[in-house]
């Protein structure tokens, strides 16, 4: 929505935007329903809002307890309700080489590129495994299951 309020209107106070509701006058040019719902939640948020005189605008970050922005702040902020995967910690704290903490990584998070993910994205016709060719390729039938995996194990 602010990038549809020409630049000469941005610097404005907030006083003047909301002498008469001027600021509804300063948007203009998209009309898609998303665009439209973002202004009218805008336009609930700030609608009898009561300034008080004589008091300058004054810009607090509400991510800080004193009202001020951090860098640290922002970054907290994008991580705010991320989980933390079991097994990360202690991944990265390992003496492993850095491909292998990759990998890894990758297997934590289900994103290694088996037979079946493959297949989703057109790059094989099925999702057998390629070392043994007995059953749908996992992660689990790969490390433990596989047949060929078990005798390399052992």
């Amino acid at each position: 929505m602010f990038a549809s309020v020409p630049s000469r209107r941005r610097r404005r106070c907030v006083r003047d935007a909301l002498a008469n509701r001027q600021w509804t006058r300063d948007v203009s040019g998209a009309t898609s329903a998303t665009f439209i719902t973002q202004f009218l939640r805008v336009w609930e948020m700030v609608d009898g809002t009561q300034l008080q005189q004589d008091v300058p605008d004054k810009l607090v970050w509400n991510l800080t307890i004193d009202g001020v922005y951090s860098n640290s702040s922002t970054y907290r902020a994008f991580f705010h309700g991320h989980v933390q995967m079991l097994g990360a910690a202690e991944l990265w704290a390992t003496a492993a080489p850095p491909k292998v903490k990759f990998f890894f990584c990758l297997a934590l998070h289900s994103r290694l590129w088996i037979a079946a993910r493959r297949q989703r994205h057109g790059l094989q016709a099925n999702d057998d495994c390629v070392l043994c060719s007995q059953e749908p390729e996992t992660a689990d039938h790969l490390f433990a299951a596989c047949v060929f995996t078990r005798a390399l194990w052992h």
